[in-house]
């Protein structure tokens, strides 16, 4: 697999003016509504180390954003599936509630949801598993 450089494209801070009629609201609204843009991929070098992390973090206390989406992919089995396929979710250490999903393909916890505008290509989940997975 040729390594890959990816660019997360976000919108967060919008704010409209005076004479507009259109409300952006909080960040999960304009999720919900999708004015967060996918992401954009260019085959380029090597992602950087720190959006890895950064992408491995929103795979844990993801319930909540996966009940809103449609489409999402786990980065150990590189699988691409709707999010209505899982059943399974684990807990985290320090809370106790169940609120990480499982992939129902491996059985890890390693699922990404579309709504936070890292790629579910191939390409970036093949960098996310041998990173986090070797």
């Amino acid at each position: 697999m040729k390594n890959s450089i990816f660019m997360r494209v976000s919108v967060i801070n919008i704010s409209p003016n005076e004479n507009s009629d259109m409300e952006y609201g909080t960040l999960e609204e304009m999720i919900n509504r999708e004015l967060i843009f996918n992401c954009l991929s260019v085959g380029v070098e090597f992602m950087e180390d720190f959006d890895l992390k950064a992408a491995h973090e929103v795979a844990r206390f993801n319930r909540d954003i996966l009940a809103k989406d449609c489409i999402c992919g786990c980065f150990c089995c590189l699988q691409v599936f709707s999010t209505s396929e899982i059943n399974e979710w684990c807990a985290e250490e320090y809370d106790g509630e169940e609120v990480t999903a499982i992939c129902p393909y491996c059985g890890v916890d390693a699922v990404l949801s579309e709504s936070f505008g890292y790629p579910l290509t191939d390409d970036f989940l093949g960098e996310m598993k041998e990173r986090w997975f070797g």
